[in-house]
């Protein structure tokens, strides 16, 4: 048991950490360094997303919005690893505010519920995006409620991404769930995770133990 636990935290290590140098498990062959595309404000706000990603995302989003969902907007992308560093601040300077009688080790650890280190987060590698309503623009769990939330779960896949952090997963990668964090892993991977009922740690678990072959990417 406890080796497989540290083959999960292996898995969890590879998904989220190192994110520096980390390349998507759909073979995805852009690196940190490699040019980006910017979405523009025309999906909210100016973003940037790895190019392959982006221009899954873009179909996406038309995708969404010709099925009628009109008020789903991407509202965060790539981020560098200086401002994953302001925003984990923001968040730890909230929390002490929040929790006047709390240590800051106490803060930190409630920050990490919700948000990640600087080179630990998924949006450094430019391979995710954060979605909201323009009727509700908090990134939180009530983005389940909005109809668009079940036409991603079902067709997400067809675009390459996936709900990255699902319920009902979290002891595998560690946070809290978030409704509107999707990940671009490619088309393969991205259906073979959504038909299997998978998170990408133990996606990736099942690879690395080659339990499992997918088309396209063995």
């Amino acid at each position: 048991m406890h080796e497989f636990f540290d083959k999960l935290g292996a898995a969890a290590k590879r998904a989220a950490g190192n994110v520096a140098n980390e390349v998507s498990v759909a073979a995805e062959k852009q690196k940190l360094s490699d040019a980006y595309k910017d979405l523009g404000k025309r999906y909210y706000k100016a973003v940037k997303i790895g190019e392959t990603a982006a221009l899954a995302a873009e179909a996406l989003i038309r995708e969404l919005h010709a099925e009628g969902f009109e008020d789903i907007r991407i509202t965060s992308g790539y981020r560098s690893y200086e401002y994953q560093q302001i925003l984990f601040n923001t968040y730890l300077g909230n929390e002490m505010k929040k929790h006047p009688d709390w240590t800051v080790e106490q803060c930190r650890a409630e920050v990490l519920t919700y948000s990640a280190l600087p080179g630990e987060s998924e949006h450094q590698t430019g391979l995710c995006m954060d979605l909201i309503s323009t009727k509700n623009v908090v990134l939180d769990e009530t983005f389940a409620d909005n109809p668009a939330y079940a036409w991603l779960t079902e067709n997400a896949h067809n675009f390459g991404f996936i709900l990255r952090y699902p319920e009902g997963k979290e002891e595998y990668y560690g946070t809290d769930c978030t409704a509107g964090h999707f990940r671009y892993v490619g088309v393969d991977a991205a259906k073979y995770i959504t038909e299997n009922n998978l998170c990408l740690e133990e996606f990736l678990l099942l690879y690395d133990e080659d339990i499992i072959h997918v088309p396209g990417i063995n």
